[in-house]
């Protein structure tokens, strides 16, 4: 599996082009570009089942199937291309799960997934066992609902104490976001603030996304919630992040892509979008996954008329009296 370099050249250039020695955290390592490593495994949950789709010729299982990637902090000189298999770094690191969107695949994400390990947090992206095969928006839609609880399993598995794998002792279990794009937005946001909202995470991301699966209500859980939607896109109306900024009830921020479409900002953008991105997205995590509270005016500073619009509310709820 190969990951575009641009994807490690823009980690240097993040956060104003400050250098790691000079940019301002909250812990030592923050803004530490390390190596990356990546592996893959197959987590099986044998308490579900994959629906008949004949469509895609999948005739059914008793299980779900969840090929895995993870990338990961490593230790050595940091490559142009993430290393398999390589050891990980001294430390624990805040674990984020990144939901592909329909058709796509979590071991082929968009490049600022595996960037983000370079700053210092384990990624762990799931390939679904329906929509990864999906070829139109309809193919995957009886397993839509089954998805969150494919990331709460994949957490489940990522946090559980007592395994053999040695790069578990570096995940930080108390930190954990969830991150994903429109049905992978879909996803996360029904795991973090639907019906059974999944306690452990702490952030949330949204890129294209809608609450679309029953139940879903970002005001009913002060999770910090970041949306990122261009205001062109003809697959999700760029209106129902409008609504979700207006609802959340804890910190949250949109940040919208004047001109783009549904997925160009995220898998195939010029350099300064994918600069906007990735800058937005990792002071998110720094913030809510590292408790740097410096981080949101890197986000806010994004704005550019004509370009790139910031909307923001950091302040946390206020307690009833």
């Amino acid at each position: 599996m190969r990951v575009p370099a641009v994807v490690f050249a823009l980690a240097l250039a993040l956060v104003g082009g400050a250098t790691p020695a000079a940019a301002n955290s909250a812990t030592p390592d923050a803004r530490l570009v390390h190596p990356v490593g990546v592996r893959s495994a197959t987590f099986t949950d044998s308490s579900r089942a994959t629906p008949e789709v004949p469509v895609l010729g999948l005739t059914g299982s008793p299980t779900r199937v969840l090929p895995v990637t993870v990338w990961y902090p490593a230790r050595g000189a940091t490559t142009a291309m993430p290393t398999p298999d390589a050891r990980p770094a001294t430390g624990r690191f805040p674990l984020i799960v990144w939901a592909h969107g329909n058709s796509a695949r979590g071991s082929a994400p968009p490049p600022v997934v595996p960037m983000w390990a370079s700053y210092g947090y384990v990624v762990v992206a799931p390939d679904f066992p329906v929509s990864s095969r999906a070829r139109t928006i309809l193919d995957a839609t009886a397993d839509w609902g089954a998805q969150p609880a494919d990331v709460r399993f994949v957490l489940d598995r990522m946090l559980s104490p007592g395994t053999d794998d040695p790069l578990r002792a570096h995940v930080d279990r108390r930190h954990v976001g969830l991150a994903g794009h429109s049905l992978g937005a879909i996803t996360v946001l029904a795991e973090a603030y639907g019906p059974d909202p999944d306690a452990r995470v702490g952030a949330v991301i949204s890129l294209s996304g809608i609450p679309l699966l029953p139940g879903t209500d970002v005001a009913s859980r002060p999770t910090p919630l970041l949306l990122i939607h261009a205001d062109n896109d003809a697959t999700v109306p760029y209106g129902s992040s409008t609504d979700m900024f207006a609802a959340a009830s804890g910190p949250h921020a949109l940040v919208t892509v004047v001109g783009g479409n549904h997925s160009t900002f995220l898998y195939s953008a010029g350099p300064e979008t994918a600069k906007v991105v990735a800058t937005a997205t990792l002071a998110f995590w720094d913030r809510y996954l590292r408790g740097d509270r410096a981080a949101p005016d890197r986000i806010t500073a994004l704005a550019t008329p004509g370009s790139y619009e910031v909307q923001a509310s950091w302040a946390p709820p206020t307690p009833s009296p």
